[in-house]
């Protein structure tokens, strides 16, 4: 599959002491985007969570953001930025469930807090990327076109 990502060799949140690093990248829109854009509080954290939810999608491994002697009841911290889209594939249940669910993991039970997060995100927005087929190609002017042709009469 020509999507399939490996960033096996990077961490969840790799930066410098402990902060996420910040990489400024700029965006071409359209008129209609920008205006979608505009609706938007953070565009910056918004294209993240478009990142590594398509980044989940395509992963050639399956990442956790915590180690598993780290882990609640086998799950990531709900709590932790950016969440674990192996354990919360649909995003992660409030801080109230999760806390309910850490004081006694046994007793609440793993399928209550995958449920209270399916409940805390069901109106929230999901990228599913439909991308079976590469992007297609910019359009190349043929080899033999007019301005070839003057570019080399000029050289």
């Amino acid at each position: 599959m020509a999507h399939l990502l490996d960033l096996s060799g990077l961490l969840p949140q790799e930066g410098v002491c402990g902060l996420m690093a910040r990489i400024i990248k700029s965006v071409s829109l359209d008129p209609r985007t920008a205006l979608i854009a505009g609706q938007i509080g953070n565009f910056s954290a918004f294209v993240r969570d478009a990142l590594y939810q398509y980044e989940e999608h395509y992963a050639q491994v399956v990442r956790h953001t915590a180690d598993e002697e780290h882990r609640h009841g086998g799950l990531c911290n709900a709590m932790s930025r950016p969440y674990c889209r192996t354990c919360w594939p649909r995003g992660p249940p409030a801080g109230d469930a999760w806390r309910a669910f850490v004081a006694d993991p046994e007793g609440v039970g793993t399928d209550w807090v995958q449920a209270q997060a399916i409940k805390e995100n069901e109106n929230t927005w999901a990228f599913v990327p439909n991308m079976t087929t590469p992007a297609p190609r910019p359009i190349q002017p043929p080899a033999n076109g007019l301005m070839t042709r003057l570019r080399r009469m000029l050289e």
